[in-house]
């Protein structure tokens, strides 16, 4: 990155995520150029502070919905709704989001991406592309010949 920046001057500004690579990269070849994180990069690392946050005050949030439901005059129903509701476990949320990057993987073989492609895109190894997520006997090619 800081080699193409150099060969091409005048980037005023920088749109990037969050790695420390390609801040070093800008630092580097366009040391006057105002580096911004990106909205995309911003929110999905909110998302994920707030998610580990909430999920280490389940106990908190509960009696609150309880205070509240006392306070509001709440139908018996509907505090049995709250009351009943069981948090799922951290095994289960990582269940959850292992089987959604799985299907994603899926889905991205079926619109013709390569082991290499999908591999990359998800940052899941090669190994347990081929051993667990098509272990429904799907083969696949690990390496996608290159375009005459």
């Amino acid at each position: 990155m800081a080699t193409w920046l150099k060969q091409n001057p005048g980037v005023e500004f920088i749109s990037r995520d969050c790695a420390g690579a390609y801040a070093d990269g800008a630092r580097q070849g366009a040391p006057s150029a105002v580096q911004i994180a990106d909205r995309w990069h911003m929110l999905a690392n909110m998302t994920a502070a707030v998610e580990r946050f909430l999920n280490t005050k389940h106990s908190c949030l509960r009696q609150a919905v309880g205070l509240v439901n006392k306070t509001a005059g709440a139908d018996a129903e509907l505090r049995a709704g709250v009351a009943d509701t069981k948090r799922p476990s951290k095994l289960e949320l990582w269940n959850e989001r292992r089987r959604a990057r799985h299907e994603q993987a899926r889905t991205l073989h079926r619109q013709g991406a390569s082991f290499q492609a999908i591999s990359r895109e998800l940052k899941l190894q090669l190994t347990l592309l081929s051993t667990k997520v098509f272990e429904s006997g799907v083969v696949m090619n690990h390496y996608q010949p290159a375009e005459e």
